[in-house]
Order: structure tokens, then C-alpha cells, then sequence
């Protein structure tokens, strides 16, 4: 398996031109590499995001919530996750009018997320904009159920 190491965490690294020393060695993560047409496809997903999904993002950026960290459209097997949380295993998603007609292979995708112990929390995007608030505590009850 080929593995790459990411970059050291804000503030460590190259840093007007020298290399600074890595202050422990848990800041070294590795992950199998991804082709570079999954990451550009990771990367055209975050940048065109839907509305549901930005204001998700900020509801859920900076570890806003419980201090946990998210990423947004992480990849996981062949789908992209719309937002995941990697220490938790738990994984939001949210639907557009789109997935009303696709509810088989959202159920594909998540049992495919779930066998590999993913949690997925599902809204509807119309959910997202009437009640930020509502899917923020349910991700909250989420995280504290780990």
C-alpha cells in the first residue's frame, strides 16, 4: 500500500524558508495515496457546494461543534461523504430534491458506509434552511453518543 505523509499541522513546516522541527510524533498521519482525479473531484464538490451544504459547513467548520473536527466531501470507498468526522466515524449528509428519486442507491451508500463503521446522519436540504439549529443539536446528540 502506498502511503504519503500530510502536511504538519498550521504553524509547523516550512516557515520563511527553513524547515522547523516537528514538536511530536503525533502530528505525523498517513493515508493510502488518493488519484489525483479523486482529489480534483473532491475539490470540485467543495468549491461548487450547494447552499443546504454551506451553511452546514459553517455550522460545522473550525470545530465548532464539540470542539470536533469535520471535513468536507471526504471520500470513503467510492462516495464522497458531504461531511465526516473522522474521530467520530459519523458521517452528515444532506439530500437535495435529487435523492427523493434515488433512494436505492443512497441506501447502497449508506450500508457500504455503515459495514465499514461509519455513522450516517441523513437531512433533507429544506431542513438545512428552516432549521440550522435542529440539524446542529442532532449532530451534537450524535457525537455524544460515540
Amino acid at each position: 500500500m502506498i502511503l504519503r505523509l500530510l502536511s504538519p499541522d498550521r504553524g509547523r513546516g516550512w516557515v520563511r524558508g527553513s524547515r522547523t522541527a516537528l514538536k511530536s510524533a503525533q502530528t505525523l498521519f498517513f493515508m493510502p495515496a488518493m488519484s489525483s482525479a479523486r482529489i480534483t473531484k473532491a475539490r470540485e464538490f467543495r468549491r461548487d457546494g450547494t447552499k443546504p451544504e454551506k451553511v452546514c459547513w459553517e455550522l460545522l467548520r473550525d470545530r465548532r461543534t464539540s470542539g470536533i473536527k469535520f471535513r468536507r466531501q471526504h471520500p470513503i470507498g467510492p462516495y464522497f461523504a458531504d461531511f465526516a468526522c473522522l474521530s467520530a466515524k459519523l458521517v452528515v449528509e444532506i439530500d437535495g430534491e435529487q435523492h427523493a428519486f434515488q433512494q436505492e442507491s443512497d441506501a447502497r451508500r449508506t450500508a457500504f458506509m455503515e459495514s465499514r463503521g461509519w455513522r450516517v446522519l441523513r437531512f433533507w436540504a429544506v431542513e438545512v434552511l428552516e432549521s440550522p439549529e435542529g440539524i446542529w443539536i442532532a449532530i451534537e446528540a450524535a457525537l455524544k453518543e460515540r
